[in-house]
């Protein structure tokens, strides 16, 4: 996950030259094992972002939006989900500390509560913090050289899961994941699918896999495409992109071809679904509180009183999701602005966000009625 342009320029107006931010936010020194920090103990509640399992953690993940009808029922859920975090990490360290305050304040104040919160009418939440791969990092060096800084950003998240299911007492569960935690959950599902015991694999309802790559060819005898709405023990993965925006369309090409499966139908398929279908979409941000409140609504706007609905087509092509311009919409669209070149990456939740609620709905009902 990028940081949103808002937050980029105020942190470049604070720290005013060019060589302080260059040394804040990026590091030009190889990776180096002795660097790394320590691990995380996921026994503590501080290695964890939302837990059920940790009293202190539990609300993080609680958000729902204002006027949606939906409400938080995680408390009553049969389900969990074990989501995974995108990059929130913008200081120059190759990996983060697990136990960093920035990337926790930025983890928590919108990628849990907005992101994995749209689990939270049928899930119990467990997002475990990791030793993340810095956006420094991303920005500067190659994927070749990224290699080892993601191993150690993997550990921990093998590490969370293992923890997870050990102790969830055998509840059936998703996995979602957003960004940089979709590489790490492609990763655990190739490695975990393979290897674990049915009793095991059959509490496994569906991935969530957005904001990344996910090649269809790499998952390939390990999960297939969901292709319906109510398909289980499948995955489901999409980018968003504005039509025209071809640097968005060829970013998410570069490490193979990208899977689509289409949120407003929930079909891997070619097809333009019309904006009767889209049931709501929650501006970014809209669960902020507090200093986020103060500083940025002058910026963004204040939030909705309720999901937009009908705000835009949606297309798969040529493994990428095709949208019309939500920024279009006369009332409401300079809620959902985006950056050419960037894409709509940071709101490929959001947009979607009460399709992508009822469809966990629809899949977990689908799981419990398979038996």
């Amino acid at each position: 996950m990028r940081l949103p342009a808002a937050l980029a320029a105020l942190a470049a107006a604070l720290l005013g030259a060019p060589p302080l931010a260059e040394r804040l936010f990026f590091t030009t020194r190889p990776f180096s094992p002795d660097d790394t920090p320590p691990a995380p103990d996921y026994a503590l509640p501080s290695s964890w972002a939302a837990s059920p399992l940790h009293s202190q953690t539990s609300a993080s993940a609680t958000w729902v939006p204002r006027g949606s009808g939906e409400a938080e029922a995680a408390h009553a859920a049969r389900l969990d989900v074990f989501w995974l975090h995108p990059t929130t990490y913008f200081l120059g360290r190759w990996n983060a500390p697990a136990d960093s305050p920035t990337a926790a304040l930025v983890t928590d104040s919108v990628p849990v509560r907005e992101f994995a919160g749209v689990f939270n009418g049928e899930c119990r939440v467990f997002a475990p913090r990791y030793r993340q791969l810095s956006q420094g990092v991303q920005d500067r060096f190659p994927q070749s050289e990224q290699r080892a800084a993601m191993d150690v950003a993997f550990e921990d998240v093998w590490a969370a899961f293992e923890y997870f299911l050990e102790h969830t007492d055998g509840r059936p569960f998703f996995i979602g994941s957003y960004s940089q935690g979709t590489l790490h959950a492609m990763r655990l599902l190739q490695q975990w699918l393979r290897t674990a015991p049915a009793a095991q694999t059959a509490r496994f309802v569906a991935w969530y896999g957005i904001g990344n790559t996910v090649p269809e060819a790499e998952m390939e005898g390990v999960l297939p495409v969901c292709t319906s709405a109510t398909q289980t023990r499948c995955f489901i993965s999409y980018n968003a992109v504005v039509e025209g925006d071809t640097a968005a369309r060829d970013h998410w090409h570069v490490k193979g071809t990208p899977t689509c499966v289409n949120p407003l139908s929930w079909r891997q398929d070619e097809l333009l679904v019309g904006k009767e279908h889209h049931l709501g979409a929650v501006p970014l941000l809209s669960s902020a509180a507090g200093l986020w409140r103060v500083l940025l609504y002058p910026i963004l706007g204040a939030p909705s009183e309720s999901p937009d609905e009908g705000l835009l087509t949606a297309q798969c092509r040529d493994g990428v999701l095709y949208v019309s311009d939500p920024s279009a919409n006369k009332s409401v669209g300079h809620r959902y602005a985006f950056s050419p070149g960037v894409g709509l990456h940071a709101l490929d939740t959001n947009l979607f966000w009460m399709n992508l609620r009822v469809n966990i709905r629809e899949r977990a009902q689908a799981f419990f009625m398979e038996g």
